[in-house]
């Protein structure tokens, strides 16, 4: 996605986010926290006002007591990946930082997939309405927010207040459960959401908000142990979960990804790779 692109999400045009810049650059923290809020990286300010790079709009702001670098969170770090075999789709990577990051992610629909990974931080991740996305926070206390339209993937690693939001009500979303319960899914027209490995204490969302109220973690179980159902053949991404395991599996994986190890585990060369298979297994 442009810069021009991920303005025009918010209806706001380039000449407008300059003047924006411009206009409140004796107040940088209206820029830095508009910028945050709205997903806005280093790289497209840089654009946006011209004349600069990406390191020196990191260190502008890093001079006047901010996180420069958080602003590096909505960066793409890697080109999409095309992945064959069942159900091609194409996965292309945003890494947040060890602070606290606002990352909006989905670029379009399937085939193409774009996967937030927050690292460290209380992360803010947000799934863009009409794509697909896959929201991995990793450590720390997360808030997710999927679109009103889509197919999302949300997955937490540790943390003991993550959040969840769908724009949903109770009566309106069905439940299905994948891999003899293990993975969670719940979808309605339009929209799906998978919530991996979602009963184990590492990956759970303490609050889940539906448009008519907040559920706590026990509150999603019972209703789930009550009004899920196993499928014979739901589909998910365009393909049958019964063979999406492996998928699953990748995601678990780039869940996994933090200051520590982004670098070696995202740093992959790609083009002796063929077909999905081959990639999650050089993952797994």
């Amino acid at each position: 996605m442009t810069t021009a692109e991920h303005l025009a999400q918010y209806s706001v045009t380039l000449n407008q986010a300059r003047d924006f810049i411009v206009s409140n650059l004796s107040a940088p923290n209206v820029i830095y926290e508009t910028c945050l809020q709205f997903g806005v990286s280093a790289s497209m300010i840089a654009e946006i006002y011209g004349g600069v790079t990406k390191e020196q709009v990191v260190s502008f702001f890093d001079s006047q007591g901010l996180n420069g670098s958080a602003l590096e969170a909505n960066d793409i770090i890697s080109s999409p990946t095309v992945l064959s075999s069942e159900g091609a789709f194409s996965l292309s990577f945003i890494l947040g930082s060890t602070a606290t990051d606002v990352i909006s992610a989905g670029t379009g629909p399937l085939p193409s997939i774009e996967v937030a990974i927050g690292m460290e931080g209380d992360d803010n991740l947000i799934g863009n309405s009409n794509t697909a996305a896959a929201l991995l926070g990793g450590s720390g206390d997360d808030t997710y927010t999927a679109g009103s339209a889509g197919h999302y993937v949300v997955m937490d690693t540790s943390g003991s207040n993550d959040h969840l939001n769908i724009p949903y009500s109770f009566a309106v979303l069905e439940a299905t459960l994948i891999n003899d319960g293990r993975d969670l899914g719940l979808y309605t027209d339009n929209f799906e959401l998978v919530l991996p490995d979602w009963q184990n204490p590492d990956n759970r969302i303490e609050t889940i908000s539906l448009s008519d109220a907040n559920y706590n973690y026990n509150d999603l179980a019972a209703a789930v142990n009550i009004y899920a159902v196993n499928k014979e053949n739901p589909y998910y991404f365009g393909m049958d979960l019964n063979a999406i395991n492996k998928q699953i599996q990748l995601f678990e994986k780039l869940a996994s990804v933090d200051s520590s190890n982004s670098a070696e585990i995202l740093n992959f060369d790609t083009s002796q790779v063929v077909g999905s298979d081959s990639l999650i297994d050089y993952f797994i």
